[in-house]
């Protein structure tokens, strides 16, 4: 009686969400799980899934097994069936399923995915993480809930459901891979490591279960922390606790939705920002990510974004009173007084001027100056221009020499050619340019 109502608990513990996906395998966690369900919350709306691998000759037992016992509780049943091969059957098998999962908890509208893992699968996924090494962030367990996922057997060990499904009479189905050390590291640790440590202290899985929930307390308030730190830290990094750079550089980059940080990337991380004689500097997150340094300022970019060269990407001439699209802008070249709402650029016009060029600029370019002349790439470095920034910077030319008129430096700023700005002026115009639909004419 004590551990049904145990279960019970567990089950009243949670706030379900309406409609659930309840993972069975057939195994004695996941029927206790799908049996206490109809017992304790009668009303709930689930659907059984099952995963077929065929990996065994018992395999279309066991999935029959389910689908029947699907059946006399009530509830859908869905089953996807899949022929693994090669190395690393395991991790495959457990990518299909999660993605099964997710795909039917998408096709159900369901906000939930129930999940039968128990205090002893806890145990033994933080044992296997301490083995593997890795950093504290590397070391937790299973959440509880994660997204879609819930698991509400957690603080409930394997002895204890097995005792509910003799209470109650349950049959389920032995796989017994389970029972083979050898045939993964998990077996090996649930068959032969755990068992010796039991012996040198009876409480090891549950004390495990417990380091895990404190790891995860003292997590949670290191991230408190890094939420406080990371907007100084994206403007001026050097004005954050170097303690503190590694753990908010993992938050700037979680946010960016990476979530698989090696400890590698952190070190390259720290060693770039500890660098003061590099400026500005890039770090691989793998998939097109950088973590990226300009001077004091930190931030995540995708490369993808910037994968072609300034030399390859468009320019356009600039018709008088002509709206053209460039760089996601509506632009305009003017000599009526633009309306108010815009970005203008006020232009000053010369006898010898003809015409403009709107382009991105190249580090070669050179802007003359009253005395001598400064190239693209010395303005940038004067500027502290990040990479990105850099890919990006518009430029006036002239249409027939292409020669360097007018840099932009900000939203609100431009530099000009010491020439374009002392010529007679004749006419006044303007560049016009907005983010929106093409404005009317």
């Amino acid at each position: 009686m004590k551990t049904m109502s145990k279960i019970q608990a567990a089950l009243a513990a949670i706030n379900w969400p309406d409609n659930l996906i309840l993972a069975v395998s057939g195994g004695v966690d996941s029927t206790v799980l799908l049996h206490a369900f109809k017992q304790f919350r009668p009303q709930q709306a689930l659907t059984v899934a099952h995963v077929n691998y065929h990996l065994r000759p018992e395999s279309d037992g066991d999935a029959a097994f389910v689908e029947e016992l699907a059946q006399q509780h009530g509830y859908p049943f869905v089953q996807k069936d899949c022929h693994l091969t090669g190395t690393g059957i395991e991790e495959k098998a457990r990518d299909l399923r999660y993605a099964f999962f997710h795909e039917l908890a998408q096709q159900y509208r369901s906000a939930g995915i129930v999940l039968a893992h128990q205090a002893d699968d806890q145990a033994e996924t933080i044992l296997l993480k301490l083995i593997r090494g890795g950093d504290l962030a590397s070391m937790t367990g299973m959440a509880q809930q994660d997204g879609l996922l819930y698991r509400p057997f957690l603080g409930i060990s394997r002895a204890e459901i097995a005792t509910y499904a003799q209470e109650e009479g349950l049959a389920w189905r032995e796989d017994w891979t389970n029972h083979d050390p050898e045939y993964t590291a998990r077996n090996r640790v649930r068959l032969q490591i755990l068992p010796a440590l039991d012996e040198l202290n009876s409480r090891t899985s549950q004390h495990l279960n417990q380091f895990g929930q404190e790891l995860d307390h003292k997590l949670d308030l290191l991230k408190q922390q890094a939420e406080l730190y990371l907007p100084q830290f994206q403007t001026d990094y050097q004005q954050v606790p170097e303690a503190w750079w590694p753990e908010v550089s993992r938050l700037l980059i979680q946010k960016a939705g990476l979530y698989k940080i090696k400890k590698e990337q952190l070190n390259q991380i720290s060693d770039l920002l500890h660098n003061r004689q590099k400026a500005q500097g890039e770090i691989d997150l793998g998939q097109a990510w950088r973590f990226v340094k300009n001077y004091h300022q930190v931030g995540i970019k995708n490369a993808k974004n910037f994968a072609k060269r300034a030399e390859e990407r468009p320019s356009i001439v600039l018709e008088l009173d002509q709206w053209q699209f460039f760089a996601n802008n509506w632009v305009k070249w003017t000599q009526k007084p633009p309306e108010p709402g815009f970005d203008t650029l006020a232009l000053p016009s010369s006898n010898d001027f003809k015409g403009l060029r709107l382009r991105y600029g190249r580090p070669q370019d050179r802007l003359n100056l009253k005395q001598g002349h400064k190239s693209l790439r010395r303005l940038w470095i004067d500027e502290k221009f990040s990479n990105d920034a850099r890919r990006s910077t518009w430029v006036l030319a002239n249409s027939c020499t292409d020669d360097l008129l007018a840099v932009r430096l900000s939203e609100k700023r431009w530099r000009f050619n010491q020439n374009f700005t002392t010529d007679s002026i004749t006419k006044p115009s303007w560049l016009v340019w907005r983010i929106e639909e093409k404005p009317s004419e």
